[in-house]
């Protein structure tokens, strides 16, 4: 407990706020002031790491502050503050990010995954969503199955006579070491 107090008081916003939010679940809810102003700073990461910290505030006022704090950032001008809202608030089973983490899993991306297992933990069903994904990745996988049983000849080929469906390429990059 001594290192958390420490780790709190670190210049590393992102290393107190972390520390402040095992403290404040630990009941200890002296740390909720800096957590507070983590949450007014002009930098998103640092209001981001604020609410993962909010979110961890037990039972009693601070947490009421807290959840007022997380549905408060969900108006944020930063997408990735808005994200760390909704999903500190679907831990806590409250449905109000809803919206937030359906446009993250629709966005795709390294933010969808746990939009996705929120949204699960609520009981809501992102069917558009899933079907969406779906698609894209088995396209994806589709066009990597192809390069690796073709050679790039052999893909300007199939896209020239069109045979088998529609593959699309939207970017493809290639070195001169790969044509000569």
């Amino acid at each position: 407990k001594q290192a958390l107090h420490r780790a709190a008081e670190d210049r590393s916003p992102p290393v107190a706020l972390a520390a402040a939010g095992e403290l404040l679940a630990l009941g200890e809810t002296k740390y909720f002031e800096p957590v507070q102003r983590a949450v007014q700073s002009p930098d998103e990461s640092v209001r981001a790491a604020g609410l993962g910290a909010a979110g961890r505030a037990p039972a009693g006022a601070a947490a009421a502050d807290a959840k007022r704090l997380l549905r408060a950032a969900l108006v944020d001008s930063s997408e990735k503050v808005r994200l760390a809202a909704a999903l500190q608030l679907a831990a806590q089973r409250d449905p109000s990010g809803v919206d937030e983490l359906k446009r993250a899993v629709a966005h795709g991306g390294a933010e969808a995954q746990p939009a996705l297992a929120a949204l699960v933990r609520l009981g809501t069903s992102p069917q558009a969503q899933l079907q969406k994904m779906a698609v894209v990745n088995s396209r994806f996988r589709l066009l990597g199955e192809f390069f690796g049983r073709y050679s790039f000849a052999g893909f300007l080929q199939y896209m020239k006579t069109g045979k088998k469906g529609n593959l699309v390429v939207v970017d493809f990059q290639f070195s001169t070491s790969d044509i000569l």
